[in-house]
């Protein structure tokens, strides 16, 4: 639904210069393309140029080969702070990588660099590897420049829990994660409602749940909001309460709320669903109308054929050629929904 907020974080990275030699570049390129070993890259990760060593960085990465530590140990250490991006971007991609990133993680001076090390610990990490996130969510930028590290960190907290890493669900964690909501840089709230709606707890602390709810619907970010939904509608809570964060994500203003009411209605088993077939917003329509087949009480093919009979002829055909008229797509969508349900009628 939403760009990963981890995104954010290249709009603080500066690009590598293209100050490779060419030739370079080419064996560079070559070594990644046929897969060869590591060590085939350690001329470059000790040249002396630091735009090479950040394009071997890069390279080790790629190559997602646990012999590459062995190179990237070094570049965490470079003097340029480019270069250490790149290795520490590079952990992510390599089993194993973990290890090293949580090493470095207090010794780095610069947050671009700690940021890239949260999202490696979150792509590589373990159980071990959340009290050090977790101290990172409460790091301080400087003046008025938020530090990129929590919203990384909490981005990593997310990504553990997608990966069952069953630590990043404790009480403990989604108090913090919770509290990040009350910060003002919208990339740590927006990553920590990701993580929350990542998260597979079902049962967390009354007053938790009571500020998630709460959040779910008066937030006033609505990537927030529509991420929250999801995260309340996993929530082990009676299907009132469930029914009524649906209802209110529902009635929302802006489309990407209203979308993740959509997407969690199959979950909730919530018929509430069906209103949202007449949504304005032909992406909110979309992601009803595969939700309806999911919901056991509703008769999806009732609600379905008018879809159907909308694009079951030229005039919907030529229509979405000229003017972009969405009926033929929600046609196919509706056909597809059913099939994928065998719930078609026979023609």
């Amino acid at each position: 639904m939403f760009a990963l907020p981890v995104l954010l974080l290249t709009a603080t990275v500066a690009p590598l210069h293209a100050a490779v030699a060419p030739a370079d570049a080419a064996a560079i390129l070559q070594i990644e393309a046929h897969r060869l070993p590591p060590r085939a890259l350690a001329p470059f990760v000790e040249h002396p140029d630091a735009d090479t060593r950040a394009r071997a960085a890069r390279a080790l990465g790629r190559l997602r080969d646990p012999a590459a530590l062995a190179g990237l140990r070094p570049l965490l250490e470079d003097p340029d702070p480019r270069v250490r991006i790149e290795a520490a971007f590079a952990l992510g991609q390599t089993p194993g990588g973990a290890s090293p990133a949580r090493v470095r993680f207090p010794d780095e001076p610069d947050a671009r660099v700690r940021a890239r090390l949260a999202e490696a610990l979150g792509k590589q990490g373990d159980a071990e590897v959340v009290p050090t996130l977790l101290a990172a969510l409460h790091e301080e930028g400087e003046l008025l420049r938020p530090s990129p590290v929590p919203a990384a960190a909490a981005v990593a907290l997310g990504r553990l829990a997608m990966r069952d890493v069953r630590t990043a669900d404790d009480p403990a964690v989604i108090s913090a994660l919770l509290r990040c909501l009350h910060r003002l840089d919208r990339p740590t709230r927006r990553g920590a409602a990701f993580a929350l709606a990542r998260s597979r707890a079902t049962s967390i602390r009354p007053p938790d749940r009571d500020r998630l709810l709460r959040a779910a619907g008066e937030d006033w970010d609505p990537v927030v909001r529509a991420r929250l939904v999801r995260a309340a509608t996993n929530l082990d809570i009676p299907d009132p309460l469930r029914f009524e964060v649906l209802d209110r994500a529902a009635r929302d203003v802006e489309p990407p709320v209203r979308v993740a009411a959509a997407r969690a209605a199959a979950g909730a088993n919530w018929a509430g669903v069906q209103a949202l077939l007449d949504d304005p917003d032909v992406g909110v329509r979309r992601e009803a109308i595969a939700a309806v087949v999911e919901v056991e009480e509703l008769d999806a093919g009732a609600l379905l054929q008018p879809f159907i009979d909308a694009g079951a002829d030229l005039d919907a055909a030529e229509a979405a050629r000229t003017s972009g008229d969405p009926a033929l797509v929600l046609a196919a969508d509706a056909i597809a929904a059913l099939a994928s349900h065998d719930r078609l009628p026979d023609p």
